[in-house]
């Protein structure tokens, strides 16, 4: 397969169709035009360049300038077709500190979700996932293709750091996710660095931002889902929905609805560590409602 990612279980004709082939297109032209002005502050920035920068610097600003004008070009379409996306309608429009460029970029870099026929694919292609085999997130491997997608996987960073720094503004579940799993890697592995135990935190909540996408795309094309993977092989009885992640006092009553099913669930969970993860989650989330 060369330099692409080898998947199984895609739907290859709907993984590229109107509008998803677009926002591939403008957000390829939107990385190229970054590429060239992240080389142009390289150059202004290095001490052994800095001076032959500046002598041909009035040469090169027809290009900066051309650089420019192609990025915001390339973001004006992204914002566009953005809007024709169910994905956005129906949900990540109302999901706090969630962008329209951020979205628009992921949704250039992974295509359509819904075509990937599991939640699990979608979730390893963007490399938050454990691999089933070895259980680890997979990293890597010097001469070997990457099995995820990273600029899908750094793109999911920003988003989930973006739900932290507006947190208090906006609070949103995706933070409370974030907080929940940080404190309790924290307390299952004292070994961990503090950057250690924030990076698996941020994947843990980086990978139900991507279950939920995958869930709500799926729908809003008409297409069957399935449950995630505790519940369907580990006998677990809860999931928190992507209804619950929309903004908690703007879409008030959409919110209150997904505790009220995530609380009846809860009643007949019988994993322990589950039950007080997700009722934790629920009771800071029952908080920002009010």
């Amino acid at each position: 397969m060369g330099n692409y990612i080898t998947e199984a279980r895609v739907d290859k004709e709907r993984l590229w169709g109107y509008p998803y082939n677009e926002l591939r297109f403008w957000t390829r032209v939107w990385d190229d035009a970054m590429k060239r002005l992240q080389s142009f502050r390289r150059y202004e920035q290095s001490p052994i360049l800095k001076l032959a920068f500046k002598r041909y610097k009035d040469l090169l600003l027809t290009d900066l300038s051309s650089a420019l004008e192609i990025r915001q070009r390339a973001e004006e379409n992204i914002a566009r077709l953005v809007e024709e996306l169910p994905e956005w309608r129906d949900w990540a429009k109302f999901v706090p500190a969630v962008g329209a460029q951020l979205f628009g970029r992921l949704i250039g870099y992974i295509g359509n979700p819904a075509a990937r026929i599991y939640p699990s694919c979608l979730a390893r292609h963007c490399g938050v996932a454990p691999n089933p085999k070895t259980g680890r997130i997979e990293k890597p491997q010097a001469g070997q293709v990457r099995p995820y997608n990273p600029k899908a996987k750094a793109t999911l960073y920003l988003i989930i750091t973006q739900s932290l720094k507006l947190y208090s503004r906006s609070p949103n579940l995706y933070a409370e996710i974030y907080a929940t799993y940080k404190e309790r890697y924290a307390q299952l592995h004292p070994d961990w660095t503090k950057m250690h135990t924030h990076l698996a935190a941020i994947i843990k909540a980086a990978n139900f931002f991507v279950t939920h996408l995958w869930e709500v795309s799926r729908k809003a094309q008409g297409l069957p889902t399935v449950e995630i993977y505790p519940i369907e092989h580990l006998g677990h009885k809860t999931k928190i929905p992507p209804e619950m992640a929309v903004h908690p006092r703007k879409c008030n009553s959409t919110v209150l609805t997904a505790i009220r099913d995530v609380e009846q669930l809860l009643k007949e969970e019988e994993d322990q560590k589950v039950l007080e993860t997700v009722s934790q989650i629920v009771e800071k989330m029952k908080q920002h409602t009010i």
